[in-house]
């Protein structure tokens, strides 16, 4: 018995003593829209970025489970997690060791019980996890053969663990500027879903490379960073671009990072962007038109090592309110 099987053990049998496991949630689709345990319900996601470091880090202070319980009891109901992220403002160690691919694009065994640590207590919490992998947060972007290689690891450990179908994949953030074609997107995403059928899957970008392809489950949008990104007018003409942009497949529209709540605390070139009432409005304006998901995308994720998201919000209690308005919107 390897020492991630023994910690996985360890985990749920202190979590039946306690009488507190649950069965993870299944997220779905079906048409338009993301289904949880069958049921048609509209998403509210947030970022995560640094989810892995955060679960990485050591108690007492360390763990997800304080910022997984504030989210559910919020109304949020889902995370985005990019594990091998990499928050490269200006020079800085890469921390390579705490992510979940090597460079040379293998696993990272040292952080695969971790990560799948963290996937555990998000259902427990009844979180749905997209997990977002990334091959440019390296010094050095990994070989593509490689990096879909690794991928398809990740789906067929999750798949012989027992599917963990609360769990979506993004095979590459906004691809198209990290050097992935449609033709390796569409390469990557058969090639996961040769392993795992079942496994909801995507590539991200924005409208004007939305692309039809039979293997993704979903549209993850990104939108302009217009300044009026907050208005029904901008969210109705995104919507109907990327529907037309996708037909004739219908699919969940999944605004998977929309602007930026505000900026991140140490600014590194980012600008301030409107504040209270913006990300509520969009939300808002974005399920009236037809999304199926919506992510409040707060750049206090990109770097949680020392403090988890919940206390950096705690110091920022005007995106706190802007988080919990959008949350409510359920």
């Amino acid at each position: 018995m390897t020492m991630w099987h023994v910690r996985r053990l360890v985990l749920a049998l202190a979590l039946v003593s306690a009488g507190r496991l649950a069965p993870a949630q299944t997220l779905g689709t079906e048409g338009d829209t993301f289904t949880i345990d069958g049921r048609p319900q509209f998403l509210i996601f947030i970022s995560y970025f640094d989810g892995l470091r955060r679960a990485n880090a050591k108690q007492p202070n360390g763990g997800v489970d304080g910022d997984f319980a504030y989210f559910k009891r919020v109304g949020v109901d889902g995370i985005r997690v990019l594990p091998n992220w990499q928050y490269l403002c200006g020079a800085g160690p890469t921390d390579d060791g705490q992510k979940l691919f090597t460079a040379e694009g293998t696993i990272n065994e040292p952080m695969w019980p971790t990560f799948v640590e963290m996937l555990d207590r998000a259902a427990f919490h009844r979180l749905s996890v997209d997990v977002t992998f990334t091959r440019d947060t390296f010094r050095r972007h990994i070989p593509l053969a490689a990096y879909a290689a690794a991928i398809v690891e990740v789906a067929k450990r999750l798949d012989a663990a027992g599917g963990y179908r609360h769990v979506l994949f993004d095979i590459q953030n906004e691809y198209p500027i990290h050097d992935m074609s449609h033709a390796d997107v569409r390469g990557v995403l058969s090639a996961v879903r040769a392993v795992d059928p079942q496994r909801i899957v995507t590539a991200s970008a924005g409208s004007g490379d939305v692309v039809h392809d039979p293997a993704m489950t979903v549209t993850a949008y990104h939108d302009g960073r217009d300044a009026r990104w907050h208005e029904a007018a901008t969210a109705r003409a995104e919507i109907e671009a990327v529907r037309a942009a996708a037909a004739p497949a219908v699919k969940p529209i999944y605004y998977q990072e929309p602007m930026a709540f505000r900026k991140f605390r140490d600014t590194c070139g980012h600008g301030e962007w409107p504040r209270s009432g913006h990300a509520r409005r969009a939300a808002r304006h974005a399920r009236q038109h037809g999304a199926a998901a919506w992510t409040f995308h707060t750049r206090q994720s990109f770097d949680l090592r020392e403090r988890s998201l919940v206390e950096l919000l705690n110091a920022d209690p005007e995106q706190k309110a802007e988080l919990e308005a959008v949350a409510a919107l359920q």
